[in-house]
């Protein structure tokens, strides 16, 4: 074991309590804490040599991971813990949750919680929205509202922020998006401060970063699950399909059939299921029209203001609603909650068909 005066620097204490909530790269630990990747570099090695860290792949990048089965991480995060609880702490018991969600399925299922918290959770939201409030900013310096020097700072700042921060900001002021706006004005110059949520409203950031978290975790972690069992029931129906079985019509015997040939059933309904969610996923909108989406504000600096907030979709490679009030047009959200929906209920009828064919007089 190194010396603890070597672990314990100001620099890797910072590193541990961003790696003690997500895993990241390199780079991205860099500009979280603005110092170099090489010093960062030199940190996580201290870090391999200790075994409190360990590289994955993820997406076709190296990400730095907590080595949780080494009891000596766990006990630095538990001192990192300690040493950094507020009076009244943000965490509660997983089993005072009320959503079975999550104390019996994501909290305590770390594969789970790995693959639905990057786009599923509340961290994951302000990830979201912080990243269509630097979009925004992009697209004004495309429009040379504001320099690129500028967005880029803006930029910077917002890959920085963190959930704490925004929800200590919500309870001074009781507003969430201004919260989040506020938290990255703190870590800009005052220079570049006017042009954060410049002409958006609350409802831009909201509905731009739902669409785009649902839309990857789609197309990310469920549709490629979802292949996973396709690929599954589409090995069993081969398999078995000389394996003969009764047919039933109105749950009595009728002509005979194969078990392949039941499954082929699942195969087709959930395959198109699967095409249905992936077509929805890709066509959920975003919007940056304003407060009720006249594009009463962004008209006083575009001629085009429409063409503005194309470019702002554009930038996180989203469409924008066709109309907006203060909110996109809810029916985009509502076909692929649907399209998913359906596919659950196929996976439910297989399961329900599975459960029957196990009963003793079948």
């Amino acid at each position: 074991m190194e010396e603890l005066s070597n672990i314990f620097t100001r620099i890797n204490i910072q590193i541990l309590q961003l790696l003690s909530k997500e895993k990241l790269h390199i780079r991205e630990i860099a500009e979280r804490i603005n110092c170099s990747p090489a010093k960062v570099h030199a940190c996580i090695k201290v870090f391999k040599r200790n075994s409190i860290v360990k590289e994955v792949d993820d997406k076709n990048k190296k990400v730095i991971v907590l080595n949780h089965e080494n009891p000596f991480t766990r006990q630095v995060l538990q001192l990192l813990d300690s040493d950094t609880r507020q009076p009244v702490s943000e965490k509660i018991n997983l089993f005072d949750a009320i959503s079975p969600l999550d104390f019996r399925y994501y909290g305590r299922n770390k594969k789970i919680f790995e693959k639905l918290q990057p786009y599923l959770s509340e961290s994951a939201f302000i990830k979201y929205a912080l990243r269509a409030e630097a979009a925004l900013t992009r697209a004004l310096a495309r429009n040379r509202i504001c320099t690129q020097k500028i967005a880029d700072e803006v930029e910077k700042a917002s890959k920085q922020v963190t959930p704490e921060e925004v929800y200590a900001e919500e309870d001074r002021i009781k507003h969430n998006i201004r919260a989040l706006a506020n938290s990255i004005r703190n870590r800009v110059s005052d220079e570049a401060k006017p042009f954060v949520h410049f002409t958006s409203t609350s409802y831009d950031i909201i509905a731009t970063a739902d669409a785009l978290r649902y839309k990857d975790f789609a197309n990310d972690v469920l549709v490629p699950e979802l292949i996973r069992l396709e690929s599954t029931l589409i090995r069993v129906a081969l398999r078995e399909k000389g394996t003969v079985q009764i047919g039933r019509t109105h749950g009595q015997h009728a002509e005979p059939i194969t078990f392949g040939f039941a499954i082929s059933q699942y195969v087709s309904r959930l395959g198109s299921s699967i095409l249905r969610i992936r077509r929805t996923a890709n066509n959920l909108r975003g919007k940056m029209a304003g407060a009720v989406g006249a594009y009463n504000a962004s008209s006083l600096f575009f001629d085009e203001p429409v063409r503005f907030e194309e470019q702002v979709m554009e930038e996180l490679n989203l469409k924008a609603s066709p109309i907006s009030t203060q909110i996109v047009e809810p029916e985009f959200l509502v076909q692929h909650i649907n399209s998913v929906i359906s596919a659950f209920g196929v996976i439910a009828d297989l399961a329900d068909d599975m459960r029957h064919l196990q009963r003793n007089e079948i």
